[in-house]
């Protein structure tokens, strides 16, 4: 594979995406760090070696070309892509409660936001680029706690198992990262204190560097992670 200079990561938080950031800063990676979070964003990108923070808001339909734009003109064509991309906070009500409003509005969080920063940043990515997906364990084993998030979910994991088969002949690596577990953030440690166990956000990230740095004679396509002694699912 081709080294990795360049990588976009949408939605850059307190967790999973600040940990990306930074693993792919310690390899030297330029790094395009977007979310609406402006104060958190500068702060962490003045902490870093090579970043920009990007202020925007992913479900904008601008904010791909807008994002790569300022990423191309500050580090280059962007080698890596990693969509970090939340749920929405209020998916609705569970399996006696959710309509189909609920599902517009969960699904419009999910799905046409990959597909619109996989498909501006295609041109980059050809020929050695890799797009990183994270997910929760609701796209392969869904609950009844909310119907509409599990269905974007599922959704997901189709168009990102889609894209891993019709991008490969192009060269571009498409991967499905589920996270099953909760991420060790001081909030929710605040909120859960007698939860346990905690999936670091750090493992997670040198796993999603993995994945940047495969070789292409074996890549892997959809990979889960999740805290040593937390129950093990399959399927």
């Amino acid at each position: 594979m081709p080294p990795t200079e360049t990588a976009l990561v949408v939605g850059v938080g307190p967790g999973v995406g600040e940990s990306v950031a930074r693993r792919f800063d310690a390899e030297g990676v330029g790094v395009g760090l977007l979310a609406r979070s402006a104060d958190f964003l500068d702060d962490l990108a003045t902490d870093l070696d090579d970043a920009t923070a990007l202020h925007l808001d992913a479900t904008d339909a601008d904010a791909p070309d807008r994002a790569l734009s300022r990423v191309r003109e500050s580090h280059g064509p962007v080698d890596a892509l990693v969509l970090n991309l939340p749920g929405p906070a209020d998916a609705g009500g569970d399996a006696t409660a959710v309509d189909p409003s609920n599902l517009r509005r969960a699904w419009a969080q999910q799905v046409p936001i990959a597909l619109r920063f996989i498909r501006a940043a295609e041109p980059d990515l050809r020929d050695g680029g890799t797009v990183v997906v994270t997910n929760s364990m609701q796209s392969k084993r869904p609950n009844g706690v909310s119907p509409a998030r599990a269905s974007a979910r599922f959704a997901l994991r189709g168009l990102v198992g889609s894209l891993a088969d019709g991008l490969s002949d192009d060269g571009i690596h498409v991967a499905h990262l589920v996270i099953d577990g909760w991420i060790d953030r001081p909030d929710l440690r605040e909120r859960f204190p007698d939860h346990e166990p905690w999936t670091d956000p750090d493992a997670v990230a040198d796993t999603c560097w993995h994945l940047v740095d495969q070789s292409g004679d074996a890549w892997t396509h959809e990979l889960d992670v999740r805290a040593r002694g937390d129950e093990v699912r399959f399927g």
